[in-house]
């Protein structure tokens, strides 16, 4: 355990005797009154609460720091971070993805045949240069699809 960890924790969160879902349902509440960067102790005593934790930070942002096993309960440490919901983060990039195609396939052939105007080469150049890099996040996005769903 490191007491550096516990010293930090601004606020203790009490979720003994509370079986799953409460003490992550407990956390999200701590969490929404925390500023960025501060950190909770969530103390448990339910069994294999430790990965419902663990997922739901993962699932929301937030950093999981450790978990400090006591012989009355589990102190599970989480740090609030900046959160960006991640789920509308990658609808963003596949919605970004198809529109920088769809406005290559609409601009590409005014471009290639011939005299196009200023107003579509900077369409296409924008949709060209943008291209590579959300399809990269795209092909991240798919691949920790794949990952979770695998591991199921």
């Amino acid at each position: 355990m490191n007491s550096m960890t516990y010293q930090r924790a601004g606020t203790v969160v009490d979720a003994k005797d509370s079986l799953s879902p409460i003490p992550a349902i407990k956390l999200k509440v701590a969490l929404k009154q925390q500023a960025v960067n501060a950190v909770i102790a969530l103390h448990t005593t339910a069994p294999d609460i430790e990965r419902d934790i663990r997922d739901f930070c993962t699932s929301t942002g937030h950093q999981y720091l450790q978990i400090e096993h006591r012989e009355d309960c589990d102190v599970h440490y989480v740090q609030k971070s900046n959160v960006v919901c991640q789920t509308c983060s990658k609808a963003r990039m596949v919605v970004g993805a198809l529109v920088a195609t769809g406005v290559l396939i609409y601009s590409a052939p005014a471009v290639i045949n011939g005299d196009p105007s200023a107003p579509m080469t900077l369409l296409f150049l924008a949709a060209l240069v943008s291209l590579p890099a959300l399809f990269i996040n795209n092909a991240r996005i798919l691949r920790d699809l794949i990952r979770k769903t695998v591991r199921g």
